[in-house]
């Protein structure tokens, strides 16, 4: 399936960046392509994603404790990840995770959501689990969601949930017991992922409008690049960012708004149900990937080099992931087979598909 499936896509998208470096080098600044990392938070039906970015911004970006702000962004999305999802077995253990879920959802619980239904004798799970364990969970959650749905199932057909009961016995095909149907449903909940971290260009963002419009002006990279800061409570920060470390060899910049009602509101960008935060890591504009070769101090050093060429590929990859270049990249290196036609239908096809092999 790799081989067949998955590398020949791969193989294709290296051709294209290989074919942007050395065809269409200018073309990879003029894209304003962004190294973005952010995560997104869906409302519920209880409408609580509000409350909870609020309170996960209020104490791991703009409270006192030094050791929460420190953070990496990876161990605040995951945070933050994992206590949206408050399947409570995995975050029982950790009290940041914990904290964050009980101050949105309340304290956990083990009632069955469906005690009061017929055919729930004591409150009990279908099939009980052998130990009677309970099944302990927060309110108004994605597992909270799936136990509430797991609920409905008994051993009485005439009063189990036949709907309900296939989504647990019929998956992909195959037959399992509820108890395992429950097992990989919470899986599913458990392998959705919030964040996306990758080079991204105005075009192919799926940010709101809003935030694509500031993350990708003009302005934003000169105060990017600027060493000029603004002092806010003893710190320094730039109008559009706040700073989560001042070393800028480890900066950490979330996007701000233009106006906010609070600090802690200032780096949320709602956009309908959604809620974003956004992390830049870095920009690329025609300066920051240019090489100035020859003799003097201008001279671009070969360490330095190696960090653009990282940089630049870095976003041609994901130049390639569009349209835009597939036809001339693929025609650019057919070129360089010198292909022989020895079959009329096979040459027609060329001509058809690829009309720049045959210019000249």
């Amino acid at each position: 399936y790799v081989k067949n499936s998955i590398l020949p896509g791969i193989i294709t998208k290296l051709l294209i960046e290989q074919y942007i470096i050395q065809e269409q080098y200018s073309a990879i600044g003029n894209t304003q392509s962004r190294s973005i990392n952010y995560i997104k938070i869906a409302n519920n039906d209880q409408k609580n994603a509000d409350k909870f970015v609020t309170e996960f911004v209020k104490t791991y970006f703009t409270g006192t404790d030094d050791a929460n702000i420190g953070k990496t962004t990876t161990a605040k999305y995951e945070i933050a990840t994992d206590s949206w999802k408050a399947i409570y077995e995995d975050i029982k253990s950790d009290a940041a995770k914990t904290t964050l879920a009980t101050n949105t959802f309340g304290a956990a619980k083990s009632e069955n959501p469906s005690k009061d239904k017929d055919g729930h004798e004591g409150g009990k799970y279908i099939e009980n689990f052998g130990d009677n364990r309970e099944i302990k969970y927060y309110n108004n959650t994605p597992y909270f969601n799936l136990v509430k749905q797991y609920s409905t199932l008994t051993n009485d057909s005439a009063t189990n949930d036949s709907s309900n009961y296939s989504t647990f016995t019929s998956i992909d095909s195959i037959n399992y017991t509820p108890i395992e149907g429950f097992a990989i449903k919470t899986d599913g909940i458990r392998i959705e992922d919030y964040t996306t971290e990758s080079w991204q260009t105005k075009d192919n963002s799926s940010l709101p409008d809003a935030a694509k419009n500031k993350l990708y002006s003009y302005g934003l990279v000169n105060e990017w690049n600027s060493a000029t800061q603004t002092n806010k409570n003893g710190k320094t920060y730039l109008g559009s960012f706040i700073y989560q470390n001042e070393k800028d060899s480890e900066k950490r910049s979330f996007l701000m708004k233009d106006t906010y009602s609070s600090r802690s509101d200032s780096i949320t960008w709602q956009d309908g149900d959604n809620f974003y935060l956004i992390e830049l890591k870095d920009v690329i504009t025609p300066e920051e990937i240019s090489i100035t070769s020859g003799e003097g101090s201008e001279v671009t050093s070969e360490a330095d080099k190696l960090v653009i060429e990282e940089k630049a590929r870095t976003a041609a990859y994901t130049l390639a992931s569009g349209s835009t270049y597939t036809t001339n990249a693929l025609t650019f290196f057919l070129k360089q087979c010198n292909i022989s036609y020895h079959d009329q239908d096979v040459y027609d096809y060329f001509v058809d598909n690829f009309p720049n092999l045959f210019e000249d």
